[in-house]
This record gives C-alpha cells, sequence and structure tokens, in this order.
C-alpha cells in the first residue's frame, strides 16, 4: 500500500511535470509564431515598397525610351532634309 502510494505520488509529480513542460514549450511556441508573423509582415511591406520604387523606375526607363525614340525619328527627318537642301544648292 505503502509503495503504491509513493508510486500515485511519483506519477503524480511526473504528470504535473509534463505539464509544465508542455506550457512552457506552448509559451515558446507562441512567441517564435509571434515573430515569424511581425517579421513576415516586415517583409511583405518591405517587398511592396520596393516593387513601388521598382515600378517608378520602370514608367521613367519607359519614358525615356519613348523620347529617345523621337529623337532619333527627328534626327532622321533633320538628316533627310540636310540631304535634300545639299543636293538642291548643287543643282
Amino acid at each position: 500500500m505503502r509503495q503504491m502510494i509513493i508510486s500515485l505520488r511519483a506519477l503524480c509529480c511526473t504528470g504535473t511535470r509534463m505539464v509544465v513542460d508542455y506550457r512552457s514549450a506552448d509559451g515558446v511556441a507562441a512567441i517564435s509564431t509571434r515573430k515569424l508573423h511581425f517579421l513576415s509582415e516586415e517583409y511583405v511591406e518591405e517587398n511592396e515598397r520596393l516593387r513601388a520604387i521598382l515600378g517608378e523606375w520602370s514608367n521613367r526607363a519607359a519614358k525615356l525610351e519613348r523620347a529617345l525614340e523621337l529623337e532619333r525619328m527627328s534626327n532622321l527627318e533633320l538628316q533627310k532634309k540636310m540631304t535634300t537642301l545639299k543636293t538642291q544648292t548643287r543643282e
């Protein structure tokens, strides 16, 4: 009987220890989950910021490409006119 009581007390202590360990592990897991969620939100915000910057630079590059193309076309027209004038002045 005495041995059984000792065994029950040991079993109770083991069960209590397991509950404490579980709660501790659960707390650590909850903290880790919150940290991961916070970091994830930071990465999402940074990603959105970088996408906005990339979009702005893409728009700028597109505008510059259009301006360059217009400049090239204008230069071609001027060269054609100069060639025409040179030809007319020689005649």
